[in-house]
This record gives C-alpha cells, sequence and structure tokens, in this order.
C-alpha cells in the first residue's frame, strides 16, 4: 500500500503524462473533425427512382437448374389490401433459412421491370428481434454490475459516437486514416475507462497502459502494411468504395 505522500507522488506523475494525451486527443479531435457534408451525404445509396419497401414472405417456389427460384412477398401496396409480388432472393439466402412469413426489406427498381422482377432482396427486418436482443443484455448488465454496469454502457454508447461521427466521416474526408484510428481510439478510451470505472489511480494507469498498446499497435499496421505493399483495393467493395469516395485512403 501506498503512504500519503507516494499517493500524492503518483497521482502527480500520472496526471503529468494523461493530462497532456487527454488535451492532445481533444485539440486533434477539432482539427480533424470533417466540417460541412461529409461525402456519404451526396451518396445516393440506391439508384435513382429506386426505393425502400417492406414485406412478407408469401411463397418459395422450387429452385430450377438454373439454381433460380421464384418467390413471392405481400407488401403494403393499395388502400384495400395488400398486393403480392415476385422478388428475386439470391440462392444461397434461400438455400440458409428463407421461409414463409419472413419480414424482408427489398429494393424497388423501375428500371428492371422487364427482368422477373423489379424487386430486389436487401435483408431481413430483425428490428424485434435486435431490439429484444439489446434490452436482455442490458437488463443483464444491470442485475450483474448494477451502477458500474450503467456506467459502462454509457462508455459503450460514447465510443459509438466517436466511431460513427467523427472516425467514419474523418476517414471519408481523406483525412490519415492512421491519425483518425488513433485519435479516435484514444477519445473512446478515455469514454469507456473513466466512465465505467471513475478517476483514480488504478483506472489512469490502466489509461496509459492502454495507450501504450495503441501506439505499438498502430507501430506494427503501419510497418505492416508498408513492407508487404497492402493496398487495400484488392476486392469490388474496395473498388465500388474508391469509386464513391475519391478521397478515401484504403491503406495507412
Amino acid at each position: 500500500m501506498f503512504t500519503a505522500p507516494q499517493r500524492r507522488k503518483v497521482r502527480a506523475i500520472l496526471a503529468a503524462l494523461v493530462v497532456p494525451l487527454a488535451l492532445a486527443t481533444a485539440i486533434a479531435m477539432v482539427v480533424l473533425w470533417p466540417r460541412g457534408e461529409t461525402p456519404i451525404g451526396s451518396i445516393p445509396v440506391e439508384s435513382e427512382g429506386s426505393q425502400k419497401v417492406r414485406g412478407v414472405i408469401a411463397s418459395i417456389g422450387e429452385t430450377d437448374e438454373l439454381w433460380q427460384t421464384a418467390v413471392t412477398m405481400r407488401i403494403a401496396g393499395t388502400d384495400d389490401g395488400t398486393v403480392e409480388v415476385p422478388v428475386i432472393v439470391p440462392y444461397d439466402v434461400i438455400q440458409n433459412g428463407l421461409q414463409v412469413g419472413d419480414a424482408i426489406s427489398a429494393t424497388f427498381i423501375p428500371g428492371q421491370i422487364d427482368s422477373g422482377s423489379p424487386y430486389i432482396f436487401s435483408d431481413f427486418v430483425r428490428t424485434v428481434p435486435l431490439a429484444l436482443l439489446i434490452g436482455m443484455y442490458a437488463l443483464s448488465v444491470l442485475i450483474v454490475a448494477r451502477f458500474k454496469g450503467l456506467m459502462a454502457m454509457v462508455g459503450m454508447g460514447i465510443s459509438l459516437g466517436v466511431l460513427g461521427g467523427f472516425i467514419l466521416p474523418a476517414m471519408m474526408v481523406g483525412e490519415s486514416p492512421l491519425i483518425v484510428m488513433l485519435v479516435g481510439s484514444a477519445a473512446m478510451m478515455f469514454a469507456s475507462i473513466y466512465v465505467a470505472h471513475g478517476i483514480s489511480i488504478r483506472t489512469t494507469t490502466a489509461v496509459a497502459g492502454t495507450f501504450g498498446g495503441l501506439l505499438i499497435t498502430l507501430a506494427l499496421a503501419s510497418w505492416a502494411v508498408d513492407s508487404m505493399r497492402l493496398t487495400g483495393t484488392t476486392s469490388d467493395d474496395a473498388l465500388n468504395l474508391m469509386s464513391r469516395l475519391p478521397g478515401l485512403s484504403m491503406s495507412l
């Protein structure tokens, strides 16, 4: 156990390390914060004239020799009821558990009216299961950890806000992914540790150690990307991202 003078000395040393780090993180976030409209705001998610619809699978036919399956869904289309329409569903989705009664979202593409169906499967509707899962998770955390569990969830929420509000938009506008990840990870670290566990010698030591781990990890990542000439452009998804976000760097 530390004596009172020793504890004061340890606090002073840790404060001298962590306070400048916190200030530097805050200043860096202000400098790197994307201003104005980020590119994602101007990118059409779907083609012109298309729209998202929700429906319920009404029927699933037999798969033919071309690996095509006739699938229909019911959607709200008229004032007096529902409309049953064919929907194009990938074969792997059908084989992995599509059932009559499943709620799905689909994209209506007017230009494909003559190609069999203008409705293209997008994904399953998971609103209710996700809400139940989140509710059970939150309840379990509160039962087990009580107030600390609540604060841990608050810290997690702040971290998700940093990810969606700072890290992703900053990289979209062309900021260095390495710097953005370092700054964003530091902000998430402060939120997750201090909000959940409070300010103390133990938590401040954890913050300092975690930041040291971040620096080592990012340094190794930078070396690996450079030494192995990793470009990040080896998939169709990456090329699609580059075409939509010209300023995005796919490597460090």
